[in-house]
Formats: structure tokens, C-alpha cells, sequence
């Protein structure tokens, strides 16, 4: 896991397996870490965020 990377959006879906409407909807939601703005027209992900994230819904499911 590195602290200081980020993901941008095809780097996220692909990490995820989900499609760009479940992302926005799941973010919409309060259930995904929202992004940080990198630009005028850039958005991003910190590594870790998606990295916790994904450690968090297997450790549900596995409940």
C-alpha cells in the first residue's frame, strides 16, 4: 500500500471491478471514499483510501 500515490478513474474501476455509474452512485451514497481534486478537470483517489476501502467490504463480508 503506498501512502502517496493516487488513482485516477480507469485505475479505480479497474482495481474495483465496478462500471463509472456504480462508482459515482456508491460515492453519492456515502459508501466510497470521494475523490480529491487533482486539476480543473482532474480527479483522483489516494491509493491507501481504495487500499481501506476494499480491506473494509471483505472484512463485512466475511461476517
Amino acid at each position: 500500500m503506498e501512502k502517496g500515490k493516487f488513482l485516477r478513474l480507469p485505475q479505480v474501476l479497474d482495481k474495483i471491478g465496478v462500471k463509472r455509474s456504480t462508482l459515482y452512485s456508491w460515492i453519492q451514497a456515502g459508501q466510497f471514499p470521494p475523490p480529491v481534486q487533482l486539476g480543473a478537470r482532474a480527479v483522483g483517489w489516494w491509493a491507501h483510501s481504495v487500499d481501506e476501502w476494499m480491506n473494509s467490504r471483505q472484512t463485512a463480508n466475511r461476517r
